[in-house]
């Protein structure tokens, strides 16, 4: 199953994932790499919870898991997806853009990095960029 063009409906203030047909196109491995290596050093947290919701969403997509449902893959991309935006607490470096632009869009441009770095998971990010849009609500800050 693919997920690409599911959501490419231009929506004024919508962020998308970029998808590339293929690794070649998101650059070099040297270049990938250089990202990859920068995301991990810059949201150590963010990334790995980044790593941990596309493996989710990936198990989801392609219905893996034995003895799973399809309930049950829905709710661990949920979860994962609230681990992956707690995150961006613990590093701290991207809470002035959520302030900004809001959790779902912020979510969207740390995974479209994530894309230019680990460009073979197309499916899944093109999912993802669906599934953050169309089934995961906006969460509000907390007033102190």
């Amino acid at each position: 199953m693919s997920w690409e063009g599911i959501c490419c409906e231009y929506v004024p203030g919508r962020r998308h994932i970029t998808i590339y047909p293929d690794a070649a196109s998101a650059g070099a491995d040297a270049q990938r790499i250089k990202k990859a290596e920068e995301l991990a050093l810059n949201s150590p947290a963010t990334f790995r919870a980044a790593q941990e919701l596309l493996h989710a969403a990936e198990k989801f997509v392609f219905q893996k898991g034995w003895f799973t449902s399809n309930k049950t893959r829905h709710d661990r991309t949920i979860a994962a997806y609230k681990r992956f935006v707690q995150a961006f607490t613990t590093d701290a470096i991207l809470l002035d853009e959520v302030a900004e632009h809001g959790m779902r869009n912020v979510a969207i441009m740390y995974l479209d990095e994530m894309s230019a770095a680990f460009p073979d998971w197309q499916d899944t990010y093109a999912f993802l960029d669906f599934f953050i849009w169309e089934c995961v609500p906006e969460q509000k800050e907390e007033k102190k």
